[in-house]
């Protein structure tokens, strides 16, 4: 038999991997900023 949705819907499924990869791409900016850094000017 299929579970039934919960009230949240699909909310917490979706979430938790959204929050815990935008926690790992927040974590890699940090420790790898100089690598990432733009030497550029964007004057027009």
């Amino acid at each position: 038999m299929a579970k039934k949705m919960t009230a949240m819907g699909t909310g917490p499924a979706t979430a938790v991997p959204a929050f815990a990869y935008l926690a790992l791409g927040i974590a890699l900016d940090y420790v790898l900023r100089p690598r990432f850094k733009l030497h550029a000017s964007f004057d027009m």
